[in-house]
């Protein structure tokens, strides 16, 4: 059904790397009176390598063919075409891989305070449950299961209404009335993801929280930064800052500190010509066999290696 809708549609490359800023947060500029936008991707031939990304935007994504993982911090959901996947946002998600010579997808994203903001009524806050409290459901609608085809029916509604060029303002309204219908929907699908507006509230703080931390290992990622350090710097304590760390990220702590220090070593590898022992204590480890060991492991080569397959750069 949404593939006959979308067959005359223009879908883009998946092409989104220089959206993605160094802390993994992914800008979309959608209109600040209507913040609501659906793309359609094609991930062929682009390539097989996907950019990990978070935002504070809520996103709904649809592959039309194709099969694939998609990750959402430590959790790695399979995909085939059809599923309809309520993707965790505030968390490092996106995909792990993306397989058939065929590979579409639609995603449908909206600021939160399109739905509901606190001066709205508690009413509507159901709408954005599936977003906000996942815990242990599998946050993805299937193709073969029983609301999938309601769900189908209301996209197909929505896609007629956004991309018809002739509907004016009315397009607008269309498109919300048609977007709360599937949020109802995927509500009632998801409806044991009770959560209170309490909850609601602590997960925003938890987003900027989020941004607070990644922001300050990109700028300070050279320092001597540890575990109890940065869990004071949100309030929290160091065993539950390393959960939070992990759910969101997918990974530990030191671990996507370690790539950050090495991701601004390689790029003073590129561009410079400074021994690889001053590049190592300049992104924060003056331990170089450490740095070596390290480098190897995460990008499976050596820093010497990496230097000579840039041009222009020399050093020891």
């Amino acid at each position: 059904m949404l593939r006959e809708i979308t067959k005359d549609l223009p879908f883009e490359p998946f092409l989104i790397d220089h959206l993605v800023d160094p802390r993994g947060r992914y800008q979309l500029d959608l209109e600040p009176q209507f913040p609501f936008k659906i793309k359609l991707y094609s991930f062929v031939p682009v390539g097989d390598s996907f950019p990990m990304n978070w935002h504070e935007r809520l996103e709904i994504f649809v592959p039309l063919a194709g099969k694939g993982r998609f990750r959402m911090g430590d959790r790695v959901l399979d995909f085939e075409a059809g599923d309809i996947l309520v993707v965790d946002n505030l968390k490092l998600h996106g995909l792990v891989e993306f397989r058939g010579p065929d590979r579409r997808a639609i995603t449908i994203t909206f600021n939160s305070a399109l739905i509901y903001n606190l001066g709205s009524p508690m009413s509507d806050f159901v709408y954005l449950l599936p977003f906000h409290w996942q815990g242990d459901l599998c946050p993805v609608v299937r193709s073969s299961d029983p609301e999938a085809a309601s769900i189908y029916h209301t996209m197909e509604k929505l896609l007629r209404c956004y991309f018809d060029k002739d509907r004016g303002r009315y397009a607008q309204a269309g498109c919300k009335a048609y977007l709360l219908e599937i949020l109802f929907q995927l509500s009632v699908r998801f409806r044991g993801a009770e959560i209170a507006q309490s909850e609601y509230m602590k997960q925003q703080e938890r987003s900027r929280q989020l941004g607070q931390i990644l922001d300050y290992l990109q700028q300070h990622y050279a320092r001597s930064i540890t575990v109890r350090q940065a869990s004071s710097m949100v309030g929290m304590s160091d065993s539950r800052f390393m959960r939070f760390f992990k759910q969101a990220t997918g990974t530990t702590f030191i671990s996507y500190l370690t790539q950050v220090r090495l991701a601004h070593a390689c790029e003073l590898l590129r561009s410079t010509d400074l021994a690889v022992g001053e590049i190592a204590a300049r992104v924060g480890v003056p331990d170089q066999a450490y740095f070596d060991r390290k480098f190897r492991q995460h990008l499976h080569t050596s820093p010497r290696s990496m230097r000579a397959q840039s041009p222009g750069a020399t050093g020891s």
